[in-house]
């Protein structure tokens, strides 16, 4: 598990730190304010992607990062908070604590960051005259128990390094592909990054089963403000090369001078409704429909009996109803499956 505190981060910026973070792992959880979790249980170098990522959010969205990294959430924020009081230190600004050590490093530190625990509950285990966490571990269950009831199980747990819980992931509602640029805003270089961030949003709109209503180009000059396109969807563009082309059409005209950094954001994104993944889309050519629909007809000649498509869809039963009722929907009537091909193997 990751942890980091970013310091002097804007709030309003949350989606972007999120999507900044979704480059690594699609497990982030959102903590209090600048802070937030990460599960990077599945990279085999978790602290390199710590460092990447603080090269992403300093000085974009922060001016200092301070990330630990350790085997549950509850030791990862304790070193993070430690380190932000100078408690502790970390090799290039990464406190790492090493598994199995959890209950070592959190023993010297105070009470209070036993941050799990609400607060009255820390105030409680004051009283009784215990300062750090070491020596709240010390103490058995039982007389834990004793005075704190149920929730003394949890103070054993915890003052012990044992915390279950997991990074609940807070999926982004926006994605973003950024890149930094080095030399003048060339347009041939530019329609090659809008190809490969085209394909980077397509398969993140895949992998989410979600679509984004809004797509932005946004040109980061090394002098003057950033220039952004926008343009509205009312449809999904799922593949790839809808969004090219669209980024494409976003490219300004008059290209400023040099450039620090180029971003394309799709969002917000939108579940996908299961009409959105049909066969055919709301408006299909006919050329289209007739290919698609000479591709079923070879598959049921190969195949017989194992692709039903068109009218010979079987009816369900409420389609039947209906069409007891509704002389339009029987067969026969011309319109029962009007404008609609739909096919299964």
């Amino acid at each position: 598990m990751a942890h980091g505190y970013l310091e002097e981060f804007n709030l309003l910026q949350g989606e972007e730190l999120l999507a900044a973070c979704g480059l690594f792992t699609d497990r982030v959880e959102g903590g209090a304010g600048p802070e937030f979790f990460l599960d990077l249980t599945r990279l085999p170098e978790p602290e390199k992607a710590v460092t990447e990522l603080r090269e992403l959010l300093v000085p974009a969205l922060g001016r200092r990062l301070c990330a630990s990294l350790a085997a549950n959430k509850l030791a990862a924020r304790a070193a993070t908070l430690a380190q932000r009081a100078r408690r502790v230190c970390g090799a290039d600004g990464i406190v790492v604590v090493p598994p199995g050590k959890e209950a070592a490093f959190l023993a010297p530190l105070p009470l209070a960051y036993l941050w799990p625990l609400p607060p009255r509950l820390r105030e409680r285990l004051g009283l009784l005259g215990l300062k750090t966490i070491g020596q709240a571990a010390e103490l058995p269950e039982e007389e834990l128990y004793r005075f704190f009831g149920p929730e003394g199980y949890r103070v054993a747990q915890l003052s012990r390094g044992r915390d279950g819980s997991r990074v609940q992931g807070t999926p982004p509602a926006y994605l973003e592909y950024r890149s930094s640029w080095a030399g003048e805003a060339d347009r041939e270089r530019l329609i090659a990054w809008c190809a490969a961030a085209a394909g980077y949003l397509a398969r993140g709109e895949e992998r989410r089963s979600a679509w984004g209503r809004r797509l932005e180009l946004t040109l980061f000059p090394e002098a003057g403000p950033p220039l952004t396109g926008t343009r509205e969807f009312n449809r999904p563009e799922l593949t790839a090369a809808d969004l090219g082309t669209t980024l494409k059409r976003l490219v300004p005209a008059a290209l400023p001078g040099r450039l620090s950094a180029v971003a394309a954001r799709l969002g917000p994104l939108a579940p996908l409704l299961p009409g959105q993944l049909s066969l055919l889309p709301a408006v299909c050519p006919p050329r289209t429909r007739a290919r698609l629909q000479d591709v079923l007809a070879r598959l049921e000649e190969r195949y017989p009996g194992r692709v039903n498509w068109g009218s010979r869809w079987p009816a369900s039963r409420r389609e039947q109803v209906l069409a007891f009722f509704d002389p339009l929907r029987r067969p026969g009537a011309g319109t029962r499956k009007e404008g609609h091909t739909r096919a299964a193997g």
